[in-house]
Parts: C-alpha cells; sequence; structure tokens
C-alpha cells in the first residue's frame, strides 16, 4: 500500500483534526462549541444574513445549519428575522446575549490564534495559506472533473 502520509492533503487533514479539536476545547469553557463560535462569528460579522448565505460561507449543508441555529436561538444567541425584501426568507442576527458571547470568545480566539501562530513568521504564514488555497482550487476543479465525466 502506498504511503500517504508524507502527502500534502493528508498533514492538512491531521492538522485540521487536531485545530479544531482543540478550539472546540477552548471555547467549551466558555459554554460554546467550535460549531457555534464559528456561526456566531459569521453572523456578527454578515448581519443581517441568511440561513443559506451563512451555510455557504461556512462551507456546510443547510440541514447542519439549521440544528446549530436552533440551538443558538433556543440559548438566546441568535434571532431570525422575516427579510423585509422577502417575506418567504429569514435573515439572522446576533441578539445582545450573542454580541456579548462573541466578544468574550474573540478574546480566547485571538489568544488561541497567537499560540497556533507562534512558530510561523508572517512570510511563512501567507505562503501556507496561498499553498492551501492552490489546493483547494486544484480539489474544486477535480471534483468537477469527475461532475462533467
Amino acid at each position: 500500500m502506498k504511503n500517504y502520509e508524507n502527502r500534502i492533503p493528508f498533514a492538512i487533514s491531521i492538522a485540521s483534526k487536531m485545530i479544531n479539536d482543540s478550539y472546540n476545547n477552548v471555547v467549551m469553557r466558555h459554554g460554546i462549541t467550535r460549531s457555534q463560535s464559528i456561526t456566531l462569528y459569521y453572523i456578527g460579522r454578515f448581519e443581517p444574513i441568511s440561513q443559506k448565505e451563512l451555510a455557504r460561507k461556512m462551507n456546510i449543508k443547510e440541514s447542519t445549519m439549521t440544528g446549530i441555529l436552533d440551538r443558538l436561538e433556543k440559548e438566546g444567541y441568535i434571532e431570525r428575522s422575516i427579510d423585509s425584501g422577502d417575506l418567504r426568507k429569514k435573515t439572522l442576527s446576533l441578539s445582545g446575549l450573542g454580541q456579548a458571547k462573541i466578544e468574550e470568545v474573540c478574546e480566547v480566539t485571538r489568544d488561541f490564534h497567537s499560540a497556533a501562530d507562534s512558530f510561523v513568521s508572517e512570510e511563512e504564514e501567507e505562503n501556507i495559506i496561498k499553498v492551501i488555497e492552490n489546493i483547494v482550487s486544484a480539489i474544486r476543479a477535480w471534483e468537477s472533473s469527475l461532475e462533467r465525466s
């Protein structure tokens, strides 16, 4: 069997899992999950935002998004409103409690990112991001070619 451990996608997958688990442990101390934290971040950054647009930005299925949003609404972190331009559509925004929670979590997120980036120069960080963007583009092109086959 071929050794894939030294290939970039494998290394990124292992690193991503470790980063996600570690970040989840950090934000769980503040009463929310990694997914909820990211959701609150995007809602706060782009509010008002539709569920469909939010799911697209987070690169997850709308059905997955619904469960996260239901929990956040139940906890009082977000509000769903009817879109004045399209009565069939709901938009999402942070409640006062949600704004306070994301501000709290942003502090530990900055610390987390600082710790994660501490052994990487700015130039290396820029290069890593470019390489990952190139890999994502290549994978999307490959997936697209499969769909056309």
